[in-house]
């Protein structure tokens, strides 16, 4: 440390001569002031030759300056010694501070030689100690010729322009090749004791953090270009709902170029219906009553197509846990919602081929339920006619045949319009319904089957069951097809007690339940785990679309379709019995509630 000086100093050394100078002018005060008050006194006491006092009166002053220098030469002696001991121990100190600073911590004079150097500087340079750096230049250490040619530039242009000089993230090669970087400062001084300009520097080894900052850089170009080139699209927005970003699926969902939606503000590509929910949302978001929503909205793209998009929204806040902006992820609902249409067509396509299926099935037995009311038609009015050629007019029994008639007419006009209503090729919208009224338009075809058969409908239907919001069509297609699986399980069975039972009830307070059982041979366990499966059947000439169908259409419904290996009554008995259930219409429930708690049984 006592190579390097400042001139401006105020150190202990720079304080030693004034020092100096009062103790010479204290002592010669406080020595003259005794001299004078004491000196006479203590030789007329001490001394009675007359001669003696004479000769040290001619001595005295002598004497005087003599005493006075020998006590002052002693005085700075000690006082100096303390002052040297004093700023070898505060130079010592410095140079343990100096040492301990993790940080490259020197000072060169204009030549480029070391005046000064901590620990961590002779590490960098392998050096025994920062003391062997002093005196060399910057060249005789290092070994790359480039960087020590820019570190004299540097050092240069700080001592000839006077003014400090930063460089931040330099490189630095040590005497081991290791690759550093260095944030540098330097400053420049005069060193004490003469003119000559020197500059002093601090160099922080930032390479670690430089590396750091370099993967954090990766790592958000990394993000970005996943973001960008994600498949889902993606976008942020302010607190006022302006987009400050948008990936590339998100500008071809909505048929923009990026630069045209950038500051955007959403509202501009929402419908109309839909801006007050969203912004009602998002002033929540940013209020810090929301980090995260949902919201199933229409957007408006750039050519006027709507798109029907599901938006799942999150808030990210700052340092002080303030919403800063919201990011946006897109589900675009136009794909799911046309292949769930073509899904829908193609199962009504199914279901109207599973009805004409049906109908086919049951041809001979509705011709029969037809042919017998048609037959009455004739017979009554050929008897009428034979009485009138007769001349035989019996206006109270003419009126009776054509009574007669007309109910046999309307007995034929109800199976033919049962037939038409099954068999037409869509569904209808959905609707409230009564299960009642449609197991009764179902039992009045199944009845054909039964009575050809020999069966019995056994029919016991639960009193006001709430509505249910259904397709009467595909509903009542359900129960036609489960009842007539139920007769075609007994076609082989020898039993007196030949009952289809048909019950309805409520089951808990969301549902309404219906079931069919049978008393026939019951079902294979392999038959069992495939009773759903499409294609599948156990009849000779079955298509196996019957039950599939039938599943698919109840699951629409949101409710559940099943079946138990046994009979009517004791536990014991051959049979099987289906079940399905139909969530209650909104006018008593939440229908959406219920259809996804309903959706989560299956």
């Amino acid at each position: 440390m006592s190579t390097i000086k400042f001139q401006a100093s105020t150190g202990p050394m720079s304080r030693h001569g004034r020092a100096v100078s009062l103790t010479i002018s204290s002592v010669y005060a406080v020595f003259g002031f005794l001299w004078v008050l004491l000196a006479e006194r203590i030789l007329d006491r001490f001394v009675d030759d007359p001669e003696t006092l004479t000769r040290f009166n001619s001595y005295k002053d002598w004497l005087f300056v003599t005493l006075t220098t020998i006590v002052v030469y002693f005085l700075v002696r000690l006082q100096t010694q303390t002052l040297e001991r004093v700023s070898r121990e505060s130079e010592t100190r410095l140079r343990q501070v100096i040492d301990l600073v993790p940080h490259m911590i020197f000072a060169k004079d204009e030549h480029g030689r070391f005046i000064l150097a901590n620990r961590a500087v002779a590490e960098a340079y392998s050096a025994e100690s920062p003391d062997t750096l002093t005196g060399k230049r910057q060249e005789d250490l290092h070994i790359e010729h480039g960087e020590v040619e820019r570190m004299q530039a540097d050092d240069d242009q700080v001592i000839q322009s006077g003014r400090p000089l930063s460089r931040p993230e330099q490189p630095f090669t040590d005497v081991r090749n290791n690759r550093r970087y260095l944030e540098t400062n330097r400053i420049p001084f005069r060193i004490s004791g003469s003119e000559e300009p020197a500059v002093l520097g601090v160099s922080v080894d930032v390479t670690r953090r430089r590396a750091v900052e370099q993967r954090l850089r990766q790592r958000e170009e990394l993000l970005a270009l996943i973001i960008e080139n994600a498949p889902t699209p993606i976008a942020s927005a302010d607190a006022s709902g302006r987009l400050n970003s948008a990936n590339r699926a998100w500008c071809e969902m909505l048929g923009y170029a990026e630069h045209e939606l950038k500051y955007m503000n959403f509202r501009e590509f929402t419908a109309d219906d839909d801006v007050e929910a969203s912004v009602d949302l998002l002033r929540k978001a940013m209020r810090g009553e929301l980090d995260t929503y949902t919201i199933r909205k229409r957007y408006i793209r750039k050519d006027g197509e709507p798109v029907e998009v599901v938006l799942h929204n999150g808030v990210i806040h700052d340092e002080n846990a303030n919403p800063l902006i919201l990011v946006s992820q897109a589900e675009d609902l136009t794909d799911r919602l046309r292949a769930e249409e073509e899904a829908r067509v193609q199962q009504e396509r199914l279901a109207h081929v599973d009805r004409l299926n049906i109908m086919g099935e049951m041809a001979a037995g509705i011709a029969h339920e037809v042919n017998q009311p048609l037959t009455a038609i004739v017979n009554r009015t050929s008897a009428a006619r034979r009485r009138l050629d007769a001349g035989q007019i019996d206006l109270d029994r003419l009126k009776d045949s054509l009574n007669r008639v007309n109910e046999q007419a309307f007995r034929a006009g109800e199976v033919v319009r049962r037939l038409r209503s099954l068999i037409r090729s869509q569904g209808g919208m959905m609707e409230f319904s009564d299960v009642n009224e449609l197991i009764r338009e179902a039992m009045a075809l199944a009845d054909v089957d039964a009575r050809i058969h020999d069966l019995y409908l056994d029919v016991d239907l639960g009193d006001a069951l709430p509505a249910v919001l259904a397709d009467k069509v595909q509903v009542e297609q359900v129960i036609l097809n489960l009842m007539r699986n139920a007769i075609d399980a007994m076609e082989d069975v020898i039993t007196e007690n030949r009952v289809v039972a048909v019950r309805s009830f409520l089951s808990g307070d969301r549902f309404v339940e219906v079931t069919i059982a049978d008393c026939g041979a019951g079902l294979a366990p392999e038959a069992a785990e495939q009773l759903f499966d499409p294609f599948f059947t156990t009849k000779p000439s079955g298509m196996g679309l019957g039950l599939a169908i039938s599943a698919s259409i109840i699951r629409a419904h949101g409710g559940k379709i099943w079946f138990e290996p046994r009979g009517i009554g004791d536990e014991s008995a051959s049979g099987t019995t289906f079940h399905f259930t139909l969530p209650i219409g909104p006018a008593e429930h939440d229908y959406a509630e219920t259809w996804t708690e309903a959706n989560e049984v299956h």
